[in-house]
């Protein structure tokens, strides 16, 4: 349905090189404008060699716009600034989802690859932060329930620190931070959405839907946050 009027980037990240093209051509095939790919993850370890030659053999195998995820958490795998120049050097590279959680990072990040490719935030309490340094977009979770303040969060975070700032700056970290805490990533969010009167589905098996406690927490912290219909 988007294809040709929004442009949609697809995941496409499996441990091994041949499941990683395979789903990247699907996602060509589906009109995907771009594919979000994680280094080998979890089981695999990789030397630098291995490293390149996973995006290299990406890159010549399928012509599209690749953008790399640096999740230390759940790759195991962290991409140093070094490695995003290498894989940059061989693979067609237009950004990075940085998720390091490591405001250094993503500071000197920016200040050696942001005049090359789109560094993007993750995590979304560093969205205002990584904003104010140069970063031209986010590709976070959480951003989506704050409403008509989400479309404005980069222009918040250019300007100097003002009341506005501050204010997105702490919905974002308590959004983030209770999205965190509560049962899986997709079942909060999800269980966010639903409570927003967006409807959002359940979490697939074997994931479970947010209930009892869990989900009277999240209703009661978005409504403290004035992000819940009719407050």
């Amino acid at each position: 349905r988007s294809a040709g009027r929004v442009p949609v980037m697809m995941g496409c990240t499996a441990p091994g090189s041949r499941q990683t093209i395979q789903y990247a051509q699907a996602a060509k095939e589906a009109g995907a404008s771009g594919i979000l790919v994680m280094p080998q993850t979890y089981v695999l370890k990789a030397t630098r060699e291995e490293l390149l030659r996973r995006f290299e053999l990406l890159g010549k195998a399928v012509d599209m716009p690749i953008v790399l995820y640096n999740s230390p958490r759940r790759a195991v795998i962290e991409l140093s600034i070094d490695d995003v120049e290498a894989i940059a050097g061989v693979a067609p590279v237009v950004g990075i989802k940085e998720s390091s959680r490591d405001i250094g990072h993503l500071t000197r990040l920016i200040h050696r690859m942001g005049d090359r490719i789109a560094v993007m935030v993750g995590p979304a309490y560093y969205i205002l932060i990584g904003s104010a340094l140069g970063a031209p977009g986010f590709i976070a979770t959480g951003p989506e329930l704050l409403g008509k303040t989400a479309g404005r969060l980069m222009e918040i975070g250019r300007r100097a620190p003002n009341a506005d700032y501050v204010y997105a700056h702490h919905k974002l970290t308590i959004v983030y931070e209770t999205l965190m805490s509560l049962g899986t990533w997709p079942s909060s969010f999800k269980a966010a959405l639903n409570l927003q009167g967006l409807p959002a589905g359940m979490p697939r098996d074997p994931l479970l839907p947010l209930g009892g406690a869990q989900l009277d927490k999240l209703r009661t912290t978005l409504g403290e946050l004035g992000l819940l219909p009719g407050r």
